[in-house]
Order: structure tokens, then sequence, then C-alpha cells
């Protein structure tokens, strides 16, 4: 296992709601079973980040969301804290199959997923002594480089919103995908990122999450809302974009470039580019629902 001296566990700060209330009991199960993690304490952490000085420097730290706000990931953001695993307590609710209450003090629905995510942080810490080789998996940066691209236009009020002219094949909801043999790289459009304002952060599935058309591949938080990217392929995911972790806002500036979200190793695109289009049929899907916007 890792060596649980130099990690340490920061929960959110929704002691107000039920799904916090899971984070907290979540932190003081895995602090229990193993008393040489540390606990951070987000407000203490917020207020005075000198007290964790030390540990901010010398350690690494598994992150506990309670729900869509993440805020624990981004007082780690805030405070260059180096994120060892993230866990988003929602999606362990799911895969658990418990259904705990709303009331913050946790009944035992909400104590068998604490002890959910304990166990699988333990595994999680556990798996990194073992990691998987992955590198057959792996796709060398410089195989992505298309050079200049070239782009199709639309003005709309003060913003241009570009299409590339090839290259992409998009879906309908705002995404795009870009192929290289087996693999595919992903991400969503000008027009989502335009219409989303400002992107504070980016959540991640694990690398290794098989993943089909169409599902929620990423969760995007904005200024403005919460927002998925929907997959346009299927397959298994190899790789996140680790900027985003620390540069949420390279979607917004570079979004078919250097705001690339997720790599997969496809499974079935024959069958998956049947419900694709080129960039200048999402070029008149996207002039159709500018109009709609501004009337």
């Amino acid at each position: 296992m890792t060596n649980l001296n130099s990690t340490a566990i920061l929960p959110c700060n929704g002691l107000d709601k039920s799904l916090g209330q899971i984070t907290r009991q979540a932190a003081l199960e895995l602090a229990g079973k193993h008393p040489e993690m540390e606990i951070i304490c987000p407000v203490l952490l917020q207020r005075d980040k000198e007290k964790y000085k030390t540990s901010i420097q010398e350690k690494s730290f598994i992150v506990l969301d309670g729900c869509g706000t993440r805020c624990a990931s981004k007082l780690a953001g805030e405070n260059g804290i180096k994120i060892l695993h993230r866990i988003y307590v929602p999606d362990a609710v799911k895969e658990s199959g418990k259904k705990p209450g709303k009331s913050i003090i946790p009944d035992d629905e909400a104590l068998g997923v604490s002890t959910f995510i304990r166990d699988k942080i333990e595994e999680i810490l556990s798996e990194d002594n073992n990691p998987k080789q992955t590198s057959d998996e792996n796709i060398p940066e410089a195989d992505w480089s298309d050079g200049a691209v070239e782009y199709l236009e639309l003005m709309i009020d003060k913003f241009i919103l570009k299409v590339p002219k090839t290259g992409y094949l998009f879906n309908e909801n705002d995404c795009w995908v870009k192929i290289r043999g087996e693999y595919a790289r992903m991400g969503v459009t000008d027009y989502l990122q335009t219409n989303a304002g400002d992107i504070m952060f980016v959540g991640f599935p694990e690398p290794g999450t098989e993943i089909s058309q169409f599902d929620d591949a990423c969760e995007i938080e904005s200024v403005k809302s919460v927002l998925q990217l929907i997959s346009p392929v299927s397959g298994k995911i190899t790789a996140i974009n680790e900027k985003l972790k620390d540069q949420a806002e390279l979607a917004n500036e570079d979004p078919y470039g250097e705001g690339w979200m997720l790599e997969i190793k496809l499974t079935d695109f024959e069958e998956d580019k049947e419900l694709l289009i080129d960039g200048s049929r999402y070029y008149e899907i996207l002039k159709s629902k500018a109009s709609q916007d501004n009337k």
C-alpha cells in the first residue's frame, strides 16, 4: 500500500448536507483504521493555510467531494495541493447501491456509503503499489498534432464561434472527437464553452473506465452551470487531460486543442460513426442553434 504517512485526507465542507456528512464519516473511518493518515480540516485550511504548510508541501491528498460544487477539489487547487485521488460521493452512492436519507444525521445507508468509500480508497492505494501496465494504450503527444487548423466561423453578437473544417467529428450535443487509429481524443465545442462561460472545474472519470456513446463522460462546472461532455464514441478511457486540473480555463481558450478532455481506446467506432457528423454539417446545426438562442 502507498506510504500512508505521506497521505492526507481532505473532505468537503458541506457538513450541513447529508452527502457532506458522508465525506466526514468516510474520512474519520479511514483515519481511524489508518491513524498515520492526516485529516485536513477544510475550514482551517481556508482560514490559515500556514497551519498545513508542511503537509501541503510533503504529502499527497485524497480529496472527497460531496456534491457538484466540488469545494474540496477547488480548495486543493487554490492551495497547490498534490491530489493523489478524488472521490465524488454521488458516484460512490450509485456504485454502492445504498440509498442514504437526506438528514444530516447519517442513517445506516449513509454509513454504508462511508464504509464503501473507505474500502474503495484502501483498494486504490493498494493498486498504486501494483500499477497496471498501460503503456500499450497510450499515444505519443506528437500523434495528435495537426499543424494549422482551418475553421468555419460564425459571428454571434460579440463572439466568433469556430468549427474545424476537417479532422474532427461531432455529435449534436456539441462535443467533438478526433480519431487516430484505434484511439480517440474528445472535448467540447467552441459553441458549448462559449455558452457555458468561464469553466472553473472538470471532473474526470478514472482511466480504465469504459464508456458508451452518449454517456456522460466528464462533468464540467462553469460560472453559469454544471454540464456534461456527452461522449461521441464508445471505448475505454486511457488518459485524461491533467492540465485541466489546474488550468480548466484551457477548455475555454483552446477547446479543440489544449482544452481536450479525454482519450479513449475505441471499441465500436464503425457503429458509432453512423451517429456522428462532419464539420460542415455541424456548422449548419450551429447556425440553427445560434438563431434560436437569439430569439
